[in-house]
């Protein structure tokens, strides 16, 4: 009897580990880029410049990730989030990333967008 209650004891921490597990990955699996806020950016693009000269003046204490191009790892990020968002070839610079919504240029309709989801992240 006593193997039985071992059985039970050891299958009943099994059982939660595997809700912790699937709950953990189902969390994690739907993750997104919500969470962070991503500017990517070239050299020579003159509306990137811009866009991060008006983001680092404004929003000092906003957590900007700036993505260079010229960076393999920003790179594959860049394809990752294509992926994700199907941009296909449709890509240019500036691309934000912010609140789970793909935005690309510096247009006033951007600038605009931008300045009120950074509002609201900064409010959090």
């Amino acid at each position: 009897m006593k193997q039985n209650r071992s059985f039970f004891k050891n299958t009943k921490y099994l059982i939660l580990l595997g809700v912790a597990s699937f709950v953990l990955a189902f969390t994690f699996g739907k993750m997104s880029f919500a969470d962070e806020i991503y500017l990517f950016w070239q050299e020579g693009c003159s509306h990137c410049h811009r866009a991060i000269e008006f983001i680092d003046k404004k929003y000092p204490n906003l957590s900007v990730k700036k993505m260079d191009l010229a960076d393999e790892k920003s790179r594959i990020k860049l394809i990752e989030i294509a992926k994700k968002y199907q941009l296909a070839n449709q890509i240019g610079t500036p691309l934000f990333v912010i609140d789970d919504e793909v935005m690309m240029g510096w247009s006033k309709e951007v600038q605009e967008k931008f300045v009120q989801k950074a509002e609201k992240k900064l409010k959090k």
